[in-house]
């Protein structure tokens, strides 16, 4: 079937020649499909399904993006100032790396990148330091390819690994594509030019929690987390909460006491931001007696960050308290929008989800993808 199909930087639009049906694709905090039915039409459902293939296939949604979808690597050790190599430290033989995928370097919640000139060997924490032999990207650049340099023997390139691929992503931070590096190699960083890191913004400085057991999903609390109790934490300054590289978020509404890992779980009373609306305050509610705002914790700062991920300025609970982590990727979701002339039957729309999840899929998103009309 012909179609008419325009594209700019954040949308696609498509439309039917005879003018009875426009969609149209949106790409912003969430992606979004809105199906518009112009004027009457003979189209079936499965005629629709089969142009909003076409618009998903034509502009394929955020799971690809490597700057949404990256693992995070925090090693101190391979800052370019580190000069002890009495147990160095050789990439190829770190047992928790796959090196398979992208990767966004970070220390204490701040971008690093790696450097652009030459290291001398015995830097970084390795034998032979690899820097990147060209200039990073700017975001509009999108993704590049660049040579990286082994340093070894007083030769700044003694040795080249295979090319990787790089880009700059909004939020002022970094994302490689690496490789296994050979011999006793290892990625070096460096800190961002400050006009690249601004202090003072949270989505450039910040904590990662990594704590896989905060999930909603968790219901083990047999030895339960009292967020309080934790040495390791100073709730100080502002937190981005992580599983496996990806981006989670607090839930938004009420979940149920002896969740998350602690007895209390500690969810935001209110809706999250979006980028435009800049830093906010929102109420934190805690779980307890059946009640679902036993307690109300001081309200907290929190901003949207481009790159689509959330930053909290998180403030020590009382008793035994724990925030609450959802499950599902925020940056994974899609809402899809249909206006028709008619209300389609329960099984029309039972078929159409189903037939939208499994391309969905197809298409990468996780197996536990949903899709709900509303």
């Amino acid at each position: 079937m012909d179609f008419f199909h325009t594209t700019r930087k954040d949308s696609a639009s498509f439309l039917l020649p005879d003018g009875s049906t426009s969609f149209t694709y949106f790409q912003g905090q969430h992606s979004e499909v809105a199906l518009m039915r112009l004027k009457e039409t003979s189209l079936s459902m499965e005629a629709l399904l089969l142009l909003l293939m076409v618009v998903l296939d034509t502009h394929h949604v955020e799971a690809s993006d490597p700057c949404t979808d990256y693992t995070v690597l925090d090693d101190n050790w391979r800052a370019t100032t580190n000069l002890d190599t009495s147990a160095p430290r050789c990439d190829w033989q770190l047992a928790h790396m796959s090196w398979q995928g992208w990767y966004r370097m970070v220390h204490q919640g701040l971008s690093l990148r790696m450097p652009e000139t030459c290291v001398p060997p015995h830097r970084c924490g390795t034998r032979g330091p690899l820097w990147l032999n060209g200039p990073h990207p700017l975001p509009e650049d999108g993704i590049v390819t660049r040579e990286v340099c082994g340093s070894w023997n007083g030769n700044c390139c003694s040795k080249r690994v295979p090319s990787i691929r790089v880009k700059a992503c909004p939020g002022d931070y970094i994302v490689y594509e690496l490789v296994s590096p050979p011999n006793c190699f290892g990625y070096c960083t460096v800190g961002l030019d400050t006009h690249q890191v601004e202090a003072s913004d949270p989505c450039t400085n910040y904590n990662v929690r990594d704590d896989n057991w905060r999930a909603t999903t968790n219901l083990d609390t047999s030895a339960p987390r009292c967020d309080w109790q934790l040495a390791h934490m100073s709730w100080q300054g502002w937190y981005r909460m992580v599983h496996q590289g990806l981006s989670l978020r607090m839930p938004e509404t009420c979940v149920p006491p002896h969740r998350c890992g602690t007895n209390g779980p500690l969810w935001l009373n209110g809706a999250h931001p979006l980028p435009e609306d800049g830093i906010v305050t929102r109420e934190v509610c805690g779980s307890w007696n059946g009640n679902c705002c036993d307690i109300r914790l001081p309200s907290i700062r929190v901003k949207a960050c481009p790159g689509d991920y959330i930053v909290y300025e998180l403030v020590s609970p009382p008793n035994c308290y724990g925030y609450c982590t959802e499950t599902k990727i925020f940056q994974q979701r899609m809402k899809l929008k249909m206006v028709l002339e008619r209300e389609p039957s329960p099984a029309e729309i039972a078929q159409f989800t189903l037939q939208i999840r499994e391309k969905l899929i197809q298409m990468g998103y996780p197996n536990d993808t949903t899709v709900r009309m509303v």
